[in-house]
């Protein structure tokens, strides 16, 4: 079988409810190895909706990979641009 190129991957929350949607997603592409990289992007409104919904509070974007997913994360990276921002990921998703 053919050596397939991994994927990076963009995963933008806006704050439009569904925080556990974006936890699931983060541990499902954390987990899959067609996966190289993860930027989570994410809005204040998308921060306030983590500490709604799941009781994540923001403090430092950098560690909040860690806290969602409750160990140490080392694929997944907090980016503040907009997944829409051209930053080379090959897949977006938005929750």
């Amino acid at each position: 079988m053919a050596e397939t190129q991994k994927q990076i991957v963009t995963v933008g929350v806006t704050g439009a409810s569904g925080a556990i949607l974006a936890q699931k997603t983060l541990v499902l592409l954390e987990e899959d190895p067609r996966v190289a990289r993860v930027h989570l992007v994410v809005t204040e409104a998308g921060q306030r909706l983590f500490a709604e919904e799941l009781g994540i509070a923001s403090g430092d974007l950098k560690q909040l990979p860690s806290r969602m997913l409750g160990h140490a994360v080392a694929k997944i990276d907090v980016r503040r641009t907009s997944p829409s921002g051209g930053d080379g990921s090959g897949t977006a998703a938005l929750c």
